[in-house]
Formats: C-alpha cells, structure tokens, sequence
C-alpha cells in the first residue's frame, strides 16, 4: 500500500516540478514579446482546459472510487491498486494539460495576466487534490 502512494506521490512530484519548468520557460525566461492573441484562441483553450479538468475529475472518481471500494475488503489486491493509482495519476496529467495550454498561448504570444490563471488552476488542482489512503 505504501509503495503505491509513494508512487503516486513521486509521479505527482514530477509533474509538479514539470509545471514549474513550465513556468520558468513561459515566464522567466522572457522570450516571447506580447501581441494581441485571438480572443477566440483565449476562450477556446479556456473550454479545453474545463473539458480536461472535468475529464479528469470523472475519471478520477470512478477508478478510485470503485478502487477504493475493492481495496477497503481486499487491501492485497494488485488489479485494485493498479486502478486506483490510475485514476490518481490521469488526474494529474489533466491538471498538466491545462498548464500547456497556458504555455501555448504564452508562445503564441498572450501576456502573463492571461496565461497564469492557467498555471494556478494546474498547481492548485495537483495540491488540493492529493492521492488519499484507501
């Protein structure tokens, strides 16, 4: 049991650190000189990015729900565990995905004040939402 969260939690870790990168390219680097972006392109991957999360959110709770269910009568069981870091670790890389969305548009040119709501609903997805014991 132990092994899977730190697992989950080492994967976690890792996207993590891949959104601070992330955020180091898009923001502290200071390559890209800021133009008028679309407004459609802006509401388009504010839509993808609610389409992700709420993705992530459903299947999250389906795998480890249902994994949570099986593990609390039969805490050996691999297939369970499987599905239950499964569903801990889409999540995260739905959270990932609207942080490449905000990258996106900072390459393409959008200012920080439109991109870091993205960043922010990426890290505090990944923070509020930890992987929890069985």
């Amino acid at each position: 049991m132990d092994a899977n969260l730190r697992f989950v939690n080492i994967i976690r870790a890792a996207l993590g650190a891949s959104l601070a990168i992330f955020a180091f390219i898009g923001f502290g680097l200071n390559l890209m000189n800021p133009r008028d972006v679309s407004s459609t392109l802006i509401y388009v991957s504010i839509a993808l990015s609610i389409w992700a999360l709420s993705g992530g959110f459903r299947l999250r709770q389906r795998f480890v729900r249902k994994a949570n269910e099986i593990l609390r009568s039969h805490p050996d069981d691999v297939a369970a565990w499987k599905r239950w870091s499964a569903g801990n670790i889409i999540f995260y890389a739905m959270c990932e995905s609207v942080a490449l969305y905000g990258l996106m548009l900072r390459f393409m040119g959008a200012t920080p004040a439109q991109t870091i709501p993205f960043f922010v609903v990426a890290i505090v997805g990944m923070l509020a939402f930890g992987p929890q014991r069985p």
